[in-house]
């Protein structure tokens, strides 16, 4: 399998937030050749698809429409089927990378850790011209309080600098933190800018009906498969607009 990342982004009537999901990838000095976005759409009557395409004539963009519309776990199921590199990202459309390295600064654990499964960042980024939504998201790292409670929450607050749960530490490099999970302490990852060795999905496995993003990676502890990396990065998560277009989401 090529060596490179495919980012796999389920839309459906995704123009508010598509534009700026598009120039932050615009900003990555990833090397093109080596990656891929792959546009999984359940049926957009608005502008989506033509963003899209837009933005197709400056970043390797495939549109691929399906007609499953109200259940984007299942277009994602499709995304991995077409993806063609040994890495996915799983990358939504209300989710903005910060910097122009954030690529490579995610990937660089897996060349380094055979047994990694995945990588996600330590925070959601803050940024003061979003909703206060989006705002007390990025502060708190996570937009549900029973997670956070259950501490099972991936993403960190904004002032905690490491990872809080010393005994899931397998070792501390530069870059990133190795860290160990199990069937108690697994945390709530797999989504908003998440990496993840291809190989280890075996699509042939589920349904569209039954894919989800957590469960699929949650399974993969049975097989002692179970080791990630954290890094310090951020990415911007616009989860709610406003409140209404959240109560809709």
């Amino acid at each position: 399998m090529n060596k490179g990342i495919s980012i796999i982004t389920p839309t459906l009537n995704s123009e508010k937030t598509l534009e700026k999901y598009f120039e932050a990838l615009c900003k990555q000095k990833y090397p093109h050749h080596k990656m891929e976005i792959l546009i999984l759409d359940g049926g957009s009557d608005d502008k989506t698809i033509n963003i899209a395409k837009k933005y197709s004539k400056k970043l390797p963009v495939k549109i691929f429409k399906s007609k499953i519309k109200n259940n984007q776990e299942a277009r994602r199921l499709l995304g991995f089927k077409k993806a063609k590199f040994d890495i996915v990202c799983i990358l939504d459309s209300d989710n903005y990378l910060v910097g122009n390295d954030w690529l490579q600064r995610m990937e660089y654990p897996f060349r380094q850790q055979s047994d990694l499964v995945g990588s996600f960042t330590l925070h959601y980024n803050y940024v003061s011209s979003e909703s206060l939504y989006n705002r007390y998201v990025a502060l708190f790292g996570v937009n549900d309080t029973v997670v956070s409670y259950l501490k099972k929450n991936d993403r960190q607050k904004w002032t905690v600098k490491k990872w809080p749960h010393t005994e899931q530490v397998v070792k501390k490099y530069r870059d990133y933190t190795l860290l160990r999970f199990n069937e108690t302490n697994y945390p709530t990852t797999g989504g908003n800018g998440f990496l993840v060795r291809k190989d280890l999905i075996d699509t042939t496995k589920y349904t569209p009906e039954d894919f989800f993003h957590i469960d699929i990676l949650y399974d993969l502890l049975a097989e002692n498969k179970d080791q990630y990396a954290v890094v310090d990065a951020a990415v911007t998560h616009a989860t709610g607009l406003t409140i209404t277009h959240l109560m809709k989401k």
